[in-house]
C-alpha cells in the first residue's frame, strides 16, 4: 500500500511540473520580437522548443494519468529530455545575447540561471520514471 502511495505522490508531483511549463508560451513574444530585429537570434530556437514543450505539456499530462503504458513511460522521457535540452540552449543564450525585452517586461535581469534549476527537476523527473513504483504503474516488466 505504501508503494502505491509512494507512486501517487509522483505521478502529481509529475503533474504539476509539467503543468507549470504551459507558461513557456511566453514565448511566441521572443520569436516576434527575433523576427522583428527587436531581440538576438541566439533567442529563436529556445524560444521554439519552449512552445514544443509547453503545447506538449496538456497532452503528457492527459497520457500520463489515461494511457499508463510503455510508449507513454518512453514519451515522457523525450518530453524532459527536450525539456532539459531547451533549458540548455537558453542558458548558451544567455551567455551570448542580451536579454529579451519580454524577459525585461517581466523584470528579469538575464535568462540563465533558473533553466539550470529547471533542467535539475527534468532530470529528477527522469530518475523518478526509473523507479520501481512507477516502472510498474507504466506496467514495465520487471526483469
Amino acid at each position: 500500500m505504501q508503494n502505491n502511495k509512494l507512486t501517487k505522490y509522483i505521478l502529481i508531483v509529475f503533474t504539476v511540473w509539467i503543468a507549470l511549463q504551459i507558461p513557456r508560451l511566453i514565448a511566441v513574444p521572443i520569436i516576434s520580437d527575433v523576427l522583428n530585429g527587436i531581440d538576438d537570434g541566439e533567442w529563436m530556437y529556445p524560444a521554439i522548443l519552449d512552445i514544443v514543450v509547453a503545447i506538449l505539456s496538456p497532452i503528457t499530462i492527459y497520457v500520463l494519468w489515461k494511457k499508463p503504458n510503455t510508449y507513454t513511460w518512453a514519451f515522457l522521457i523525450c518530453y524532459f529530455v527536450i525539456s532539459i535540452i531547451d533549458h540548455g540552449n537558453a542558458v548558451t543564450a544567455a551567455a551570448l545575447a542580451k536579454v529579451p525585452q519580454t524577459f525585461i517586461k517581466m523584470g528579469a535581469e538575464s535568462g540563465g540561471n533558473v533553466p539550470i534549476i529547471q533542467s535539475v527537476i527534468d532530470l529528477f523527473c527522469i530518475v523518478l520514471l526509473f523507479s520501481k513504483g512507477i516502472k510498474a504503474y507504466f506496467n514495465l516488466n520487471q526483469n
